[in-house]
């Protein structure tokens, strides 16, 4: 239904966004589907990272979110129609020197998405 909906719209499944704090730079990308915005998300965070002059130590305030397009979507004193969905801080997607962190909550539907072939 959403599918239907969303074509009908002429609007993308997901959103994705790049953040860099210090900068107040914000990347936008659009996808039908979850693996297209992680994969674009990832190498946003990477060239961000290599880029960004921030001096904070761990993820150099780049992070990294993905919202799924919501047909009704309510939140804190407001109404959103065809809206895309604010993450929790916590599903947030951030890069340091020795990880990647991408939260369950998106690893679930991406492996539902993507069949792992071995």
């Amino acid at each position: 239904m959403k599918k239907i909906i969303a074509r009908l719209f002429r609007k993308k499944l997901y959103k994705a966004e790049v953040i860099i704090v210090d900068e107040n730079f914000t990347a936008e990308y659009y996808a039908d589907t979850l693996s297209q915005c992680l994969n674009w998300t990832l190498v946003g965070l990477q060239e961000a990272r290599q880029t960004s002059s921030s001096k904070l130590i761990h993820t150099k305030g780049v992070y990294g979110r993905i919202m799924p397009l919501k047909i009704l979507n309510l939140s804190s004193g407001s109404v959103g129609i065809l809206s895309y969905k604010q993450p929790l801080s916590e599903d947030y997607l951030f890069m340091t020197d020795k990880m990647i962190h991408i939260p369950e909550s998106i690893m679930k539907y991406v492996r539902k998405e993507i069949p792992i072939k071995i």
